[in-house]
Formats: C-alpha cells, structure tokens, sequence
C-alpha cells in the first residue's frame, strides 16, 4: 500500500504537470521513459509478427494491444513465449516447456483477441479443478 501511494503520488504530480503544460525535468523523463518502453514494445512486437509471416504462419501479436491497459501486459507475456518458440524452432531445438505457460493457456494461443480473452474462462488457467475458495477443505 505504501509503495502504491507514494507511485501514485509522483505519477498524479507527473501528470498534472503534463496536462498543465509546467514539465519539470522529473515529469520529462518519467514521460519520456514511457513513450521509448511503449515505442521498443510496438517494434517488438511488429518485428516478432514479421518473423512469422515470413514462414507463412499468422501473426501471434496484436499490435493495438500496446493501447488497451492490462491487454498490453497479455501482449508482453506473449510476446516473451512465441519469441522463445521461434528462437528454438530456428535452432532446430525442442522448446522447453515452460510451466507458466503451462498454468496459462492464453499464453500460446496463436491468434489471440480481447473478447476472446475475456469470454473464454479456460484461457485463464489451465486447471481449475487444482484452485479452492480459501479456507475449503481440501480432500
């Protein structure tokens, strides 16, 4: 809680200092740091997407996502795992299996959307049956 407030509270004054148009050096580079993670991300993302396409596969990123809060951080986990995938298949190697993609199955899904995200429950976690109400006895 305490690390939230204090974030919160150099980001609030951040940011009213960029709509008020009063940057301080802070403010600058906190912004500027931001748009250069988002720029890296989307060229990523854009080069990964390239990768596959060459070899006649569909893109696995969606690009836009880097706009949608929270669906940017689902890109980036992607983008992690089919990197690693292309990387292996290129060195003729088995990818290793990976338990978080393993527990999460949006992961390594090869076309993946929002709405599909948020309407299809067994994307979320492989094992539902494995997960109980805290403090449920567990058999």
């Amino acid at each position: 809680a305490l690390t939230g407030g204090v974030a919160g509270e150099l980001l609030h004054g951040s940011l009213g200092n960029l709509l008020l148009g009063e940057l301080d050096p802070f403010s600058a580079l906190f912004w500027a740091g931001f748009a250069w993670i988002y720029i890296c991300q989307f060229f990523l993302y854009v080069k990964i997407n390239k990768l596959y396409t060459g070899r006649g596969n569909s893109a696995p990123l969606s690009t836009w996502g880097l706009l949608i809060p929270g669906y940017n951080l689902v890109t980036g986990i992607r983008q992690v795992h089919f990197l690693a995938k292309y990387t292996a298949e290129e060195r003729n190697e088995e990818p290793l299996t990976d338990p978080f993609c393993a527990a999460f199955p949006f992961t390594t899904k090869p076309e993946l959307g929002i709405v599909e995200l948020v309407t299809k429950v067994e994307l979320w976690y492989a094992d539902w049956g494995a997960v109980t109400p805290s403090g449920a006895d567990s058999e």
